[in-house]
């Protein structure tokens, strides 16, 4: 961990601050390319001027002298003169251009740049080493860092792109002397111009993309939970029950009480939404599991609560509403910068991007510091309920119980509630017939928290000196329902015969209807299951119209078209020039009069070669690959490159479909030229163990065990698809793939 967060600061250093030297050197290179310069003239100038002058004193000594060039060659006077005078001319046509101006401004902007960054890179680090200190100071440090971070973001992505800039505009300029007379200085001197512009105007949405995300307000999102709030005449016995264990920590009471089936505790004071639309009032909420309670002693029970009601104590909840909009806000400052860079991944301010990561990963050490002191504390804080070996056995009970749960919470969203029984009898039956794993293989798991991280299990049992003995263990993984449900009066008891007998004499009483009454399990039951319900006739009308996008069995042909008309005019060209030369050479014919009269016979080129010999057999030997090729593509045309289908899809000229269920992935490069496309290549990558059948694509088609790190890998190379873009065509593989896929989920479904 520590190695990589190290060579993570050597790289945002080689791009923050010693990337913009780089720049700053080349500004520097720059500026010797302009000279130093004496009462406005460059050395160029200074010294042509020097050479005008020698030169007049020569012709008025000699009016018809000679001077020779570098090559020795030699020129009158006022020849070599009028040549010294016009390149002095045009270079004083040129003065004005600002080439000294832009090499300093590129080596300031470079320098500016490395000295914000390198300023940047030690507030933050000095910031994160506050944090440590206290949650307040981290708290602090990150609210100081929020306002500091975007003007910090945009000075530097605008001084690197004030140095480029400069270097373009110099670069661009040096060749404007050129560009007069010469059509590729134009060309570079539009380009540069072109690419100048094109970054000023991406530094100009940097500084308002960044400000706007600056001044945006953090809107909370309120937490959307499945379940119910029960007030105290719902469920007396549960108050009373929270309210002791508050008593005994000296802990606030929670303002709302919600009991639900799919989480585990926990408790917040961020607003929470039920999803029946009930909003539940501001304040701190506490958040009771039915199927973990079901199999937790009241002791193991009182324990969690009052760990979670220690957070309250700990004001971490609090804590946590104070440090959300800060994070958001430093996340909102890098969405803009990467959206003033395009945001594709290739954006121009990665450097930048590197820095905001660079700040949020300096506040990672102290946050996740502060949040394993809370645990323990929040810990130590459910031990003193009870007892520390009670906390432990929550905290094992709760790991093995977890994947029971998650299950059937699985195979209950999956099947649209149609669950016997429901989730708390599906989690009993589960358990009595599969029992618990050894809690001992959770030890270096965290316990699933919806709002932060926890410590793993160990850690947290050496924190409060509880050693992981064999009874302890075994303790937990005992199957009895604890009947702590019926207790409180979350669930109803069940039922013996004696009491139905008895209910059914009672039928006309009052109290016929408190019995049948629904509990409150029984409603969370009935409301999940409606909700489930809904999520699965959802997620099938999706599967339905998904699988409908690819009903049809669609037959895809090569576009070779345009390719067998540039074969044809390549072949003919090159058999145009073998034929005809080699006629020539039998005297048979005038083409290629240039070759020599020496006779030459298609034996004769390859039994007394030079260089016409090889050059014709050459023409020869090309003409004939040409040919083939030109006659391959005829006999590939019509022919189907594949065929999707609803099974899957038919590679070549096979008679068996590979299923759609067995591709991992796929993928369409395409190349081009000039904006036209030359050539794509779908690689289909298979499963692992399936082996496809005998595939036939006239050397189209290859399949491979290995291709580099990727396995069992179809490649399909094809000239362009008929009537299909490259996008068009990925976009078509996409859709019956996702149909497949679709199909097939409908049938495990059904």
């Amino acid at each position: 961990m520590g190695e990589s967060r190290g060579k993570s600061t050597l790289k945002i250093i080689g791009f923050i601050i010693i990337f913009p030297l780089l720049v700053a050197l080349f500004g520097g290179w720059e500026l010797s390319r302009v000279g130093a310069s004496v009462d406005g003239f460059s050395p160029e100038e200074i010294e042509l001027q020097q050479a005008i002058h020698d030169l007049g004193e020569i012709k008025k000594k000699d009016p018809i002298a000679k001077i020779k060039d570098n090559e020795g060659k030699s020129h009158s006077v006022d020849y070599v003169l009028g040549e010294l005078t016009q390149e002095y001319n045009r270079l004083r046509e040129f003065s004005f251009l600002p080439l000294r101006p832009l090499a300093f401004s590129t080596i300031g902007f470079g320098v500016a740049s490395a000295l914000v960054g390198g300023y940047g890179m030690f507030s933050i680090w000095s910031m994160g080493r506050r944090a440590l200190r206290s949650r307040a100071d981290l708290l602090k440090s990150f609210q100081g860092g929020r306002r500091l971070l975007p003007w910090l973001l945009a000075l530097v992505g605008v001084l690197t792109i004030g140095a480029v800039v400069c270097i373009l505009l110099y670069e661009g300029l040096s060749f404007l002397p050129d560009a007069i007379n010469s059509q590729r200085g134009s060309k570079l001197l539009v380009f540069g111009a072109i690419g100048a512009v094109a970054l000023v105007i991406i530094a100009f949405a940097l500084v308002k993309n960044v400000v706007k995300s600056s001044r945006t307000v953090f809107q909370r999102e309120p937490s959307q939970l499945l379940g119910r709030s029960i007030s105290e005449a719902d469920a007396p016995e549960v108050w009373n029950f929270v309210r002791r264990v508050a008593e005994k920590v000296k802990a606030a009471m929670p303002n709302t009480i919600i009991a639900g089936l799919d989480q585990g505790f926990f408790v917040t004071e961020n607003p929470v939404v039920l999803a029946n639309g009930e909003a539940i009032p501001p304040g701190r909420v506490l958040y009771l599991p039915l199927p973990y309670m079901a199999f937790m002693s009241e002791s193991e029970t009182a324990a969690v609560i009052g760990h979670e009601l220690g957070h309250f104590i700990g004001e971490d909840t609090e804590y946590s509403l104070r440090f959300a909009p800060i994070y958001a806000s430093v996340v909102q400052n890098l969405n803009a910068v990467d959206a003033s860079g395009k945001g594709d991944g290739k954006t121009v301010f990665k450097h930048v991007i590197l820095l905001g990561e660079y700040f949020l990963s300096s506040f990672d050490l102290a946050v996740q510091h502060w949040s394993r002191i809370r645990e323990f504390a929040a810990d130590a804080t459910g031990a003193s309920v009870t007892s520390g070996r009670d906390i432990v056995s929550s905290l094992l009970r709760i790991s093995v119980l977890e994947p029971h749960i998650n299950a059937v919470l699985s195979e209950y969203w999956d099947k649209g509630g149609r669950v016997t029984g429901g989730i708390l009898q599906a989690v009993r039956q589960r358990v009595k017939d599969q029992g618990f794993s050894d809690p001992a293989q959770h030890l270096e798991q965290a316990q699933a928290h919806p709002t932060d991280s926890h410590p793993s299990l160990r850690q947290r049992m050496e924190a409060l000196r509880i050693a992981p003995s064999s009874d302890l263990m075994e303790a937990a993984r005992n199957r009895q329902d604890s009947g702590l449900l019926v207790r409180l009066g979350l669930e109803a008891a069940p039922r013996s015969q004696d009491d139905d007998s008895e209910i059914q004499a009672s039928a006309s009483s009052q109290s016929l209807r408190t019995v049948a009454a629904p509990s409150i399990s029984q409603a969370l039951e009935t409301e999940l299951t409606q909700k489930a319900r809904e999520n699965y006739e959802e997620e099938i009308q999706t599967l339905r119209k998904i699988e409908a996008a690819g009903a049809e069995t669609r037959v895809l042909h090569e576009g070779i078209s345009l390719l067998i008309i540039i074969m044809i005019a390549i072949t003919g060209g090159v058999l145009y020039v073998a034929v005809g030369g080699t006629l020539r050479e039998l005297g048979l014919s005038d083409f290629m009069g240039a070759i020599p009269e020496k006779p030459y016979t298609l034996v004769g080129l390859i039994t007394h070669p030079d260089q016409m010999s090889y050059l014709l057999l050459g023409a020869w030997v090309l003409g004939l690959f040409c040919l083939t090729r030109l006659l391959r593509f005829f006999l590939r045309k019509g022919k189907p490159v594949m065929t999707l289908t609803t099974k899957g899809i038919l590679v070549g000229t096979p008679t068996t479909e590979i299923p759609w269920a067995v591709f991992e992935d796929y993928q369409v490069v395409s190349t081009s030229h000039n904006g036209m496309s030359t050539g794509l290549v779908l690689s289909l990558f298979l499963k692992e163990g399936y082996t496809p059948p005998a595939i036939s694509g006239d050397g189209r088609v290859k399949h491979r065990k290995k291709y580099r790190k990727m396995k069992n890998r179809i490649a399909i190379k094809l000239f362009t698809v008929k009537g299909l873009s490259p996008d068009d065509f990925a976009t078509l593989i996409g859709t019956y793939l996702a149909a497949g896929r679709a199909r097939d989920e409908l049938k495990r479904r059904a």
